[in-house]
């Protein structure tokens, strides 16, 4: 990983955290600092839950039933093409090579709808709000966290409703270390703020807006 670990080697166990009402607050979680997925797939996690828990957001499964149904479709043309000869053994290869080739064909069409989708606006997307209650805002997390990278770049890209047309993004990038301590214990709290301090600047520039 990147440099940031070698900072905190004087850091000590971190105390038990209170929050307003003076309630301890559970251990936070805990990861190898020096495994990069666990780092990318830990603040991930994170900004979603504080997206969904301290804003309000809500999970949109549309976009996801749909991919899971066309990977679903891909891999039942591929299991069909290659046990065609044992589901119908009345016609064994080559008589069923029409057959076989349409069903790769299937698969490759399914799995070239899916690379489309990923290529029209949903490289590095981790996650997608419906339309917030309140605010009516739609809400699209992209991250970026290159390999041996100690930055995470977080973008935010929103518009009103279902108004695509009009999207707007703001992007910040953090420095991992300001949210993990050597033992790999997560700040939660300090990506929440973060985020919430992100979400600012979408209400901001939605007030400008309507003004």
């Amino acid at each position: 990983m990147g440099s940031f670990f070698s900072s905190s080697s004087s850091e000590t166990e971190p105390e038990v955290e209170l929050d307003e009402d003076g309630n301890p607050i559970p251990p936070p979680p805990k990861i190898e600092i020096f495994d990069h997925n666990a780092v990318r797939h830990c603040l991930d996690e994170q900004v979603g839950e504080a997206l969904k828990n301290k804003l309000g957001y809500e999970t949109d499964y549309y976009d996801l039933k749909i991919k899971l149904v066309v990977m679903a479709v891909a891999s039942l043309f591929a299991l069909l093409g290659q046990f065609l000869d044992k589901i119908f053994p009345s016609m064994p290869f080559p008589e069923n090579r029409y057959y076989v080739g349409f069903c790769v064909l299937m698969y490759f069409v399914a799995s070239g709808f899916l690379q489309i989708l990923y290529s029209l606006g949903e490289e590095n997307l981790m996650w997608k709000s419906v339309s917030h209650s309140e605010t009516g805002i739609t809400l699209l997390l992209k991250v970026v966290m290159e390999y041996t990278s100690d930055k995470y770049e977080v973008t935010f890209e929103y518009y009103n409703g279902d108004d695509k047309d009009n999207k707007q993004s703001v992007t910040e990038t953090w420095d991992i270390g300001n949210y993990f301590d050597k033992h790999g214990n997560v700040h939660v709290y300090g990506i929440e703020t973060a985020v919430i301090n992100m979400h600012k600047k979408i209400v901001k520039s939605k007030i400008k807006k309507t003004q």
